[in-house]
């Protein structure tokens, strides 16, 4: 590896650090494992490619430097049990920042592509004008569901579904945190949030159906404040627009004090052209969801 590149700390709990996996097999190549078949359901978690391309991409560029903004599109419907082959292009190293593309490929066809940029921190105003709704109950009072990879019940990420504010089945506010210890490689918290990221929806439920999910389009990204995921995050999704048969919301991430740390947006398939989704064993939707407490 050139000089002056991070070297990602190793993850210290086992199925974290399964789900970020890479193996370098050149300058800026990387793979990540298939996994052995498990039950009938094969397809891939968006939030899996999303969070092993940011990784690659770190891997690249000064320690320094901090992912701060992310733009990733979800081209083909990618399988658990095929390799990734991750290809990272250099686009810019500045002073301050770096810009990164990734291309994320399985059996030799694009299934998802990376732009992401990294900055050094510098000093500056601070400012918040979105905070978290009132009355939100504290990760302790709630239970604990495990959010899984598509194909294996593996938990990453320890959640606390607060509720639905869109009479869905599907939260729109979660609480989330790793599943287990980490470092403290700044990379590797921005990778499990985004993992995170991609679990819920922030869309009311199609007409005649409770789920107002759908598979991803696009996703983008903005890490605003340095995060620890080895610590409850609040994620609260709103509603947008929907048109087009796509349906796009946003999100904010709240660290336990309340502060912003993340804002992103995402576009999903939210069709009623097409047949009422199936979604894999150990995701089945629930009980229709609480609203949660005061929530303005």
């Amino acid at each position: 590896m050139p000089a002056g590149l991070r070297h990602t700390a190793a993850v210290t709990h086992p199925q974290i650090d399964e789900l970020l996996r890479l193996d370098r097999v050149g300058q800026d190549r990387f793979t990540h494992p298939g996994e052995p078949p498990s039950g009938a359901f094969t397809g891939m978690f968006g939030g899996k490619p999303l969070a092993l391309a940011l990784r690659a991409a770190g891997s690249t560029v000064a320690a320094d430097r901090v992912p701060h903004s992310l733009h990733a599109y979800f081209l083909r419907r990618g399988s658990s049990l095929d390799e990734m082959d991750i290809q990272v292009e250099r686009d810019t190293d500045g002073r301050s920042f770096s810009a990164r593309r990734a291309v994320v490929r399985q059996r030799g066809e694009v299934i998802f592509n990376l732009a992401v940029s990294f900055h050094v921190p510098e000093e500056g105003p601070e400012l918040q004008e979105r905070h978290p709704p009132l009355g939100v109950a504290a990760p302790e009072d709630l239970p604990t569901r495990e959010a899984t990879l598509f194909s294996r019940h593996i938990s990453v990420v320890e959640v606390k579904e607060v509720g639905s504010r869109l009479g869905a089945r599907i939260p729109d506010m979660a609480w989330g945190r790793a599943a287990g210890a980490m470092p403290d490689d700044p990379l590797l918290h921005a990778c499990v949030l985004v993992y995170f990221s991609d679990l819920f929806s922030g869309l009311p439920p199609k007409p005649g159906t409770e789920d107002g999910g759908g598979p991803s389009l696009d996703h983008a990204f903005w890490f605003l404040r340095p995060v620890r995921m080895d610590d409850w995050v609040l994620m609260d999704l709103r509603p947008v627009a929907a048109a087009g048969g796509r349906g796009l919301y946003s999100g904010e991430f709240y660290d336990r004090a309340g502060t912003l740390v993340a804002s992103m947006r995402q576009e999903i398939l939210y069709s009623t052209s097409r047949p009422p989704r199936t979604l894999p064993p150990g995701l089945e939707l629930g009980e229709k969801l609480p609203p949660p407490h005061r929530v303005e």
